[in-house]
């Protein structure tokens, strides 16, 4: 196994300003495609990747329940990219709207009748969510994805690479896995994927990310990655532009990282004439899910609450 101590950095300031930015070929010093821990220059582990540890039988019994999760979704806001004025025309945008870090990422659609809608999106993406999610603006309770509502004959085949992915999370990062397994142990277990330290997964297909942080994922615990590559393709390399490193995550591979540094993925360049499919999952623990209740007691509080309230505000 490589052991890479990484002894320089970019400043935060200049990294800072590739936020929502798509990366080029080569924006790497470090290509990584072999066991690897890697270490930013305080020290702290940044990267572990391990190869082919996935078994083969549990690619094929998951892999076409998996990559059916990845639909069209315009909800991925900075890893979607930045949404210029020509960009939101050609959707059928219009008034890009100005994010927190000061990148557009959002607008909203023009309608059939040619009015605008309320509701504000962000550059379609191929992604999906797999598992359980937290309260939000829009939907004040926590709950199922609608995914597994409509899929749970093709969520149980998935299962067993999920367990096994929490597995090798266990062995290769004990400390993250264990403040991760603490957080599942104080949540409802209807929101945990049974036997593992995750309840919630994303799936993207064919999709180069821009660069940018993820959010909602419990900050004590870990990134953890695997993906399905098939045909012909090179590229879409994830890499952390703040240290210059990239890391080839192909089929059966997995990587542990820290997400909450600013990634994203370099072009998926096609071979002529060669089918091609990249399908990346992204398992973690959302960090709010320990303030859920059970499921009946989410359902009990939506009867209660005022229709039409903008909050979750209950009688």
């Amino acid at each position: 196994m490589k052991i890479i101590r990484l002894q320089s950095c970019l400043p935060d300031e200049e990294v800072d300003k590739l936020g929502g930015t798509h990366l080029p070929e080569n924006c790497y010093d470090h290509l990584i495609q072999e066991d690897a821990d890697v270490y930013k220059p305080d020290g702290t582990l940044l990267m572990r990747f391990r190869t082919g540890v996935i078994p083969v039988e549990l690619r094929q019994q998951s892999y076409e329940a998996i990559r059916s999760a990845a639909t069209p979704n315009e909800n991925r806001g900075m890893a979607g990219g930045i949404l210029t004025d020509e960009k939101a025309k050609e959707l059928g945008f219009i008034k890009t709207q100005v994010t927190g870090t000061g990148k557009g990422v959002r607008a909203k659609r023009i309608l059939a009748n040619g009015k605008v809608s309320n509701t504000s999106v962000a550059i379609p993406v191929l992604s999906g969510v797999m598992g359980s999610m937290d309260r939000n603006a829009r939907f004040p309770y926590c709950r199922t994805t609608s995914w597994n509502n409509a899929n749970p004959e093709k969520f149980s085949k998935a299962i067993p690479l999920i367990q096994k992915i929490s597995s090798i999370f266990e062995k290769e990062a004990p400390e993250r896995w264990k403040a991760q397994k603490e957080r599942c142990d104080a949540t409802a277990p209807e929101w945990v994927i049974p036997k593992t330290v995750f309840t919630t997964i994303t799936v993207n297909k064919n999709w180069q990310t821009a660069v940018h942080k993820d959010q909602g994922d419990l900050a004590e615990g870990f990134g953890v990655m695997s993906a399905f590559s098939a045909g012909g393709y090179s590229g879409c390399y994830l890499v952390f532009p703040k240290y210059r490193v990239a890391c080839d995550m192909r089929t059966g591979d997995v990587i542990l990282c820290d997400v909450h540094e600013w990634h994203g993925n370099t072009p998926l360049v096609p071979k002529e004439g060669v089918p091609h499919e990249r399908i990346s999952c992204v398992f973690y623990y959302r960090e709010n899910m320990a303030k859920c209740g059970t499921p009946q007691e989410e359902l009990d509080n939506v009867k209660k609450r005022i229709r039409g309230a903008g909050q979750p505000v209950y009688q």
